[in-house]
């Protein structure tokens, strides 16, 4: 019964030293799983920080461009009457250019005393 005992004891000493050394190896490798989780959470967290800031910069850019592209709209809807074809044929549009040049001319000369006595 003695030599049991001691045989007993012995295992249970073993398995106990067995025991606390799988303790430690997972501790070891729980804190080391640990520190590994905790940076890629915060390098995630940058990331997400930094996705953000520019989807804030693009919304911005984008409200920015959209006003602009308004008014310029705007401006080109005020311009457009005066530059689209006014029913006016190439004919009717080369006599009347045509006529303004003649008066310019006339008022250039008058300018210029060429038509004083």
């Amino acid at each position: 019964m003695q030599s049991d005992f001691s045989r007993l004891v012995a295992e249970a000493a073993t398995e106990e030293q067995e025991a606390s050394q799988k303790y430690k190896d997972f501790m070891q490798d729980s804190a080391v799983d640990r520190s590994s989780k905790s940076t890629e959470l915060r390098n995630k967290k940058n990331r997400k920080d930094d996705t953000n800031r520019r989807l804030h910069e693009a919304r911005k850019a984008l409200l920015d461009s959209q006003i602009q592209l308004n008014d310029t709209l705007a401006y080109y809807e005020k311009l457009r009457p005066s530059c689209v074809d006014l029913g006016l044929s190439y004919e009717e549009r080369v006599k009347k250019r045509e006529e303004e040049i003649q008066s310019l001319k006339e008022a250039l000369r008058i300018l210029g005393g060429q038509d004083l006595p």
